[in-house]
């Protein structure tokens, strides 16, 4: 960390998963961290659309670093290519940020990872720059969170941190958890998920039904063309009348146990477009969001990008990171990226790296005059190196933390 600019905050580790892909390793991009171990470890994997991260037993099931190649459950091409496509983040309209790298998670429970565990560890360098008699005691830790699909209690994603100095280990305490309780599960709270094309979801019958389709093809029978979308119609090959159809042929029911159709049964066909064949089937895809359940502030995830912050109060020379999730089924995706970790000496209000004399007059300013600070102090965030009680704001609780630790005390 030496020779870098001391500006109250320091950049002391990153992660937005680089930019592009030299075999399996993402390359390019921010990536500032002393390590990274990412459980299992499928970078070497490739999908069917040349993606990486994907498990052996499957290219739908994945947990590593990848982009919007992997499939459609993270591509959203609504607004491109594929019109019908409700399912998604990386939009081909998107930002640029959608063509980079970021970390994606679904279906963790599977032939290859039975425990449906996985698990992602960071150790970043948090020495102090200018006197190692005044380490950094206060970390900033921020990640843009994305997920949507059908949760259950079950599933839970859990970031925990901590900080020593070697030869110590830190103490890993969780900051944030995103999960389901199980009386939220059971009351089926749904996602509001908005695609690059404008459509927004909230109960939605999913990939890709139609029913201008399915009204064409049981009004005119199978291989007819529907005006309203141009596709061939048929009934599904399975809905013949034999073993796992409801034992009428060719009447568009399979039977499937699904608690959202009170006679057990979804409606299937499939379609031949511009686009290829598709099975298309009635299902319910989105609902129980995972929702934040620690520090206070409840969040709904969904489809859209939201940056969440959690503050570490400890010294030390390394900060240790870890994400540690758990999923039991399809339809369950998450994704993270633009990791970044701040670290400071706490009450360092001019910004020199250290707490001294200097700094009384600087701390009253930002109490007493927040604009007049943030003008003469633009380097400095008050609401973060000056926070002592880690509450989000600096205030009038702060002043004897901030005199105390001046003193020595």
């Amino acid at each position: 960390m030496s020779g870098q600019t001391v500006s109250a905050q320091d950049v002391t580790g990153e992660d937005d998963f680089g930019t592009s892909f030299s075999g399996g390793t993402p390359t390019g991009g921010n990536q500032t961290f002393t390590s990274r171990t990412i459980s299992p470890n499928n970078q070497s994997n490739f999908g069917f659309s040349g993606a990486p991260g994907v498990f052996p037993t499957s290219f739908f099931d994945y947990f590593g670093i990848s982009d919007r190649r992997i499939n459609f459950d993270v591509a959203d091409d609504s607004a491109s290519s594929f019109p019908p496509d409700d399912f998604g983040f990386a939009g081909a309209s998107g930002s640029a940020d959608d063509f980079l790298n970021f970390f994606v998670l679904s279906d963790l429970t599977n032939p290859a990872n039975p425990s449906g565990l996985g698990q992602v560890t960071w150790q970043f360098d948090t020495s102090a720059p200018v006197d190692p008699s005044q380490p950094y005691d206060v970390h900033r830790i921020s990640v843009d969170m994305i997920a949507y699909g059908d949760f259950e209690a079950d599933d839970n994603l859990v970031w925990s941190a901590g900080v020593a100095t070697p030869p110590s280990a830190p103490a890993l305490v969780p900051y944030l958890e995103f999960g389901l309780t199980a009386a939220q599960d059971a009351a089926n709270i749904l996602y509001g998920v908005t695609m690059d094309g404008g459509s927004t979801y909230e109960r939605s019958f999913t990939p890709f039904f139609e029913v201008d389709e399915w009204n064409c093809l049981l009004a005119n029978g199978a291989g007819s063309v529907c005006p309203a979308t141009g596709g061939t119609v048929f009934f599904h090959p399975l809905d013949n009348g034999g073993p796992g159809d409801d034992g009428v042929a060719f009447n568009g029911f399979i039977l499937e146990p699904i608690a959202s159709d009170p006679n057990n049964v979804e409606r299937a066909y499939e379609v031949t477009n511009a686009n290829g064949t598709f099975t298309e089937l009635e299902r319910e895809a989105y609902k129980d969001p995972l929702i934040e359940q620690l520090q206070g502030n409840f969040a709904q995830l969904d489809n859209e990008k939201q940056t969440f912050t959690f503050v570490v109060k400890e010294a030390g020379d390394v900060l240790t990171l870890e994400m540690l999730a758990t999923q039991n089924s399809t339809k369950e995706v998450i994704a993270f990226d633009n990791l970044l970790v701040e670290s400071a000496v706490l009450g360092d209000a001019n910004g020199d790296g250290v707490l001294n004399n200097f700094d009384i007059n600087p701390f009253g300013l930002a109490l007493l005059d927040p604009a007049g600070f943030a003008a003469s102090f633009p380097n400095v965030d008050a609401n973060f190196v000056l926070d002592f009680d880690c509450d989000g704001s600096l205030n009038n609780l702060d002043i004897n933390p901030f005199a105390n630790k001046l003193l020595g005390n």
